[in-house]
């Protein structure tokens, strides 16, 4: 991988430029990543779910940028297509800490 510019590589076999944020949640949006992980942080650690308002208020971002980003994140975390996130098919544990 070669750098064309700040934050951007270079693929050898097609030779189209992408960023780390392709092919995942923040693609195609303009929120800055740090407002992303805090968003993930609030809706992960939140045990009954987090309202958009709630999000909206304390990341300081609009209205419809917190739903945008709630409504990402939920796609994320959600597991109906049926199959297991883990490595190869294993169940993932996780607890509180």
């Amino acid at each position: 991988m070669k750098s064309t510019r700040l934050g951007t590589c270079k693929c050898y076999e097609c030779r189209k430029p992408f960023t780390v944020k392709i092919g995942a949640i923040f693609e195609e949006s303009h929120v800055v990543m740090y407002l992303w992980l805090q968003a993930i942080m609030l809706v992960a650690a939140s045990k009954k779910g987090i309202n958009v308002n709630q999000l909206h208020r304390d990341l300081g971002v609009t209205l419809k940028t917190a739903w945008f980003m709630v409504h990402r994140i939920r796609l994320a975390m959600g597991g109906d297509s049926g199959e297991l996130k883990g490595l190869g098919g294993a169940i993932v544990e996780a607890d509180e800490t």
